[in-house]
């Protein structure tokens, strides 16, 4: 019960306090931050929140009570296991004590609440995460394309894994490849980054794919002023180490600025693109773009800004991972 100890603890904030961030919870302190196991079944909790306070007022209704759960006194706790017993992987609760007994007492009522809400409401946010694919992004300052789909075949088998077909250098998984993704040697180098397909859009949308892009580098650089990239509220990074490698592909030529106002963030930031984008690939800076004066000298060779902050998912249902992405967060500082 040791996981579901730590993932209550995680998500408990995250209950109260709508203005933090899970990134910042997890990651944002001294210490190396949570177990991938424990960060992944945050994120799949708060992902599905809705789906569980639906089947769990479903249930109350049935037995006449305000919470038949209430003999669990941790509200975090009642939403991890329901999380583990409904949806998870398993969708079983490991372990025994009382805390399961309670929730166990009452399992078949969920799981009968549970169909008849997914098929009443078959949207995309009912469906687990177990029904979707996962992404992975080749970080192609650190990989190529090639060597990490070897990789991922020799791992996954050639039947679970596909290169997107729009996306360069992004990698469609099987949905069972999400159990072990965090312990597969390409994500934990920086190789590969666990990045959803809504993520990756911004970046290849400014810059450009593999097909072509719309300002040219080499003319830039006749001209003796090579182009500035800049995101505007970065952190933690994903997007902006992406935007580094579709401009630099590699020759750190290209100026990638990412800003962030939030001080732990930035550190964040810092982290995970001397991880990503060794080497100068990418200047995090601890600024607020709004207060950026345009006339400034090391914005004279701008050429593109990213602007993602995490609210421009807002209203897509038919996004699986958002709230377990790196780069979503509900903080203020965005």
């Amino acid at each position: 019960m040791e996981k579901y100890r730590q993932a209550s603890k995680l998500l408990a904030p995250l209950l109260t306090k709508s203005s933090v961030g899970l990134k910042t919870l997890a990651f944002g302190g001294k210490g190396p931050g949570p177990n991938p196991a424990v960060y992944a079944m945050v994120c799949q909790t708060l992902e599905h929140k809705k789906l569980i306070d639906t089947v769990l007022a479903k249930v109350n209704k049935q037995h006449g009570s305000s919470n038949v759960l209430s003999s669990i006194k941790d509200v975090a706790t009642q939403y991890i296991l329901l999380f583990e017993l409904l949806l998870g992987p398993e969708q079983k609760i490991k372990g025994g004590g009382g805390v399961k007994r309670a929730i166990v007492k009452y399992e078949n009522d969920f799981r009968i609440a549970l169909a008849e809400e997914i098929k009443q409401n078959p949207i995309a946010e009912h469906v687990p995460t177990g029904h979707w694919p996962s992404y992975v992004r080749i970080n192609t300052l650190l990989a190529t394309c090639t060597a990490a789909h070897a990789s991922a075949i020799e791992r996954y088998s050639a039947d679970h894994v596909s290169l997107h077909p729009v996306v360069d250098n992004l990698l469609v998984l099987h949905p069972e490849s999400a159990k072990t993704l965090h312990d597969w040697d390409v994500i934990k180098s920086g190789a590969g980054v666990i990045q959803d397909l809504s993520s990756c859009l911004t970046a290849v949308a400014l810059g450009g794919g593999n097909g072509g892009r719309w300002w040219d580098r080499k003319l830039a650089k006749k001209a003796g002023a090579l182009p500035t990239f800049l995101d505007a509220c970065a952190a933690p990074g994903n997007k902006t180490s992406h935007l580094a490698a579709i401009v630099n592909g590699g020759s750190n030529k290209v100026n990638v600025m990412g800003l962030d106002r939030d001080s732990k963030r930035v550190k964040i930031l810092a982290k995970r693109t001397e991880l990503l984008a060794p080497g100068g690939q990418v200047t995090p800076a601890h600024r607020d773009f709004l207060k950026t004066e345009p006339g400034d000298d090391e914005f004279k060779t701008l050429k593109g800004i990213l602007l993602d902050p995490s609210c421009s998912g807002s209203g897509i249902v038919s996004q699986p991972d958002r709230m377990g992405n790196d780069d979503d967060e509900s903080e203020d500082a965005r």
